[in-house]
């Protein structure tokens, strides 16, 4: 049986056709359902149309929990704090960990040395400070296989130090981070927007 769909639904498919992303999707799918015929005929494809939005809005509620949530790694705070240290890769995490703790990470020119989180404490005029440094970080660490789980370490930090290589675009460093965080659902915070130390 014939639907007798209008003009409006005719543009409302041109626009589904145009969606590439899950929302865009989902938004365009509830545009058609809105200007779909409501006479019996039609009730076959509403019912389609509300089968494919319940499926992807359960497929992308998925994928945001997993992103959420991933493999949890616990690491016992020690001292008065606890500090993360995260950066691009080659950007000086594990420099400033042999600098200021008696730790011995692997240091090299290569891309990626650190593999997995390291912890070592550093003694600040007699007081004892964790730190903790992450793998480093890349575009699409968010969505990648342990990522989520070593950003939920800085999620639990007392303190996330970004590291930041000099020689590069800083701005661009920063994005690509805050990017990645946000990914996961953790917005960082400035203490200070215009404070920076050089190292």
């Amino acid at each position: 049986m014939p639907i007798n769909a209008g003009y409006e639904y005719g543009e409302a498919q041109k626009k589904l056709a145009e969606a590439k992303t899950p929302e865009e999707k989902i938004k365009a799918l509830e545009n058609l359902l809105s200007v779909s015929p409501s006479h019996k005929g039609a009730e076959k494809l509403r019912q389609e149309l509300k089968t494919k939005i319940s499926k992807l809005k359960s497929k992308q509620e998925k994928e945001k929990s997993a992103k959420r949530g991933g493999r949890s790694i616990a690491i016992k705070k020690e001292g008065a704090a606890q500090v993360t240290l995260v950066g691009l890769t080659n950007s000086g995490k594990s420099t400033i960990i042999q600098k200021f703790t008696n730790a011995k990470p692997q240091i090299a020119e290569y891309e990626f040395t650190t593999k997995t989180a390291e912890v070592a404490i550093m003694d600040y005029h007699g007081v004892k400070i964790q730190l903790v440094e992450l793998p480093a970080i890349f575009t699409g660490y968010s969505y990648s296989s342990m990522g989520p789980t070593y950003l939920s370490i800085a999620r639990n930090s007392d303190l996330v130090v970004i590291i930041i290589d000099g020689l590069i675009d800083c701005e661009e460093q920063l994005k690509s981070i805050e990017t990645e965080f946000l990914g996961v659902g953790v917005r960082l915070r400035k203490i200070n927007e215009n404070q920076y130390r050089r190292i």
